[in-house]
């Protein structure tokens, strides 16, 4: 890509890691290509080891994997395992949530409450949940636990969450196709077993699944985590906010946030607020948080805290030299981030047990003592 058509603020980061020594996404790419042709056209099958299988689609080579599984078959199993990651990812991340939020409004952990009371009791009018006489504790109980039946349901029907975010005529179109389901879990198992080798080799039977998929990932992953984060933290407004490098601040404590999951981000936020006092004993002016990718967009929609970059800048910010500390949780995480980290002694912190990183500094966040992780995340 000609240097004309790099943003300006992002060509001066490049140049400022080639001095350090490390490389940038952009270097990666352009040491790996031309990319592989087959994986580009998804017709490169690594379901067993008797492969890799690489079929030419265009006529000039195999055109059968070792077992017999053609173009569109390897295609559209391809394709079911990609959705299936993704869909895996965001309801694992809802269920952390629907734990979280179960266990604090039975009062088994403390730290997170209820912030959207209409909300709450909006969805549970559409979980057809009785309100009258109820505090908003009893109702998000009640909630919570139609939340966590999905993930022990058994019985066939379809899943809470789906049968109360859906509207109603593509439900029906949705179960007139088969594709209705009643187990997030039950889904992504299947479609793993499914896309095994010496299962699944029809191409639609494949691309239905798919769609199935896509319903897990939006209604049982996005829209689950979406709606009990809001009852939490706040329903999102839009605000006025400023935004890229420049939000960082030369002379305060820049801890940027990246990843998704705002039972951190929301803790660390609240808990730099209540250390201001040390940051400036320390000599600085304060603690200045900046968002990056998508927990730094919810932070943004529901505090206006400033946007200093997206995924795609998430290592070149730390080029600045000016971030502290990064404090990272899950999905979008680069590993190659520690090492533009380590030229300018910047922490990076890996906070979740399943993402750990070469380089980086490990502090655990706690969702069950959420108070205590977060002082001791931002005290580093």
């Amino acid at each position: 890509m000609a240097n004309n058509a790099i943003p300006a603020v992002e060509q001066q980061l490049i140049e400022r890691a080639h001095q350090a020594g490390a490389s940038t996404a952009r270097d990666r790419l352009a040491a790996m290509l031309p990319q592989c042709g087959f994986g580009e056209l998804g017709t490169c099958c690594r379901q067993c080891y008797m492969g890799p299988c690489r079929i030419d689609p265009f006529g000039n080579g195999p055109d059968k994997g070792v077992c017999g599984a053609t173009a569109d078959t390897i295609v559209a199993r391809n394709l079911l395992r990609e959705i299936t990651g993704g869909a895996a990812s965001h309801v694992g991340h809802a269920r952390e949530v629907v734990l979280t939020f179960y266990k604090a409004v039975k009062g088994e952990i403390e730290g997170y409450g209820i912030k959207d009371s209409a909300k709450l009791r909006q969805i549970a009018e559409r979980l057809g949940i009785p309100q009258d006489g109820k505090s908003d504790q009893e109702i998000a109980q009640e909630v919570a636990e139609r939340a966590l039946a999905d993930f022990s349901n058994f019985n066939g029907n379809p899943a809470n969450w789906l049968r109360y975010r859906a509207p109603r005529k593509e439900l029906r179109m949705w179960e007139e196709l088969g594709l209705l389901y009643h187990n997030p879990h039950v889904e992504i198992e299947t479609a793993m077993h499914r896309t095994s080798m010496g299962n699944d080799a029809d191409p639609v039977n494949l691309l239905l699944a798919g769609l199935r998929m896509g319903l897990v990932d939006g209604y049982s992953g996005l829209s689950l985590a979406t709606d009990l984060q809001d009852v939490m933290f706040g329903t999102p407004k839009p605000v006025m906010l400023e935004a890229n490098i420049g939000v960082l601040k030369e002379n305060a404590v820049n801890i940027a946030m990246h990843g998704h999951n705002p039972l951190l981000s929301e803790k660390i936020l609240e808990w730099a607020e209540k250390m201001e006092d040390e940051a400036r004993q320390a000599g600085a002016e304060g603690i200045n948080i900046v968002g990056v990718c998508c927990t730094g967009n919810e932070l943004t929609m529901r505090h206006g805290v400033p946007m200093a970059a997206h995924n795609l800048q998430s290592e070149l910010i730390l080029h600045t030299g000016a971030v502290d500390e990064m404090v990272v949780d899950i999905q979008c995480i680069w590993p190659y981030s520690t090492v533009a980290a380590d030229c300018y002694d910047t922490a990076f912190v890996t906070t979740d047990p399943m993402v750990k990183i070469p380089g980086a500094e490990h502090l655990e966040f706690d969702h069950e003592n959420p108070d205590e992780s977060a002082r001791r995340i931002v005290s580093r």
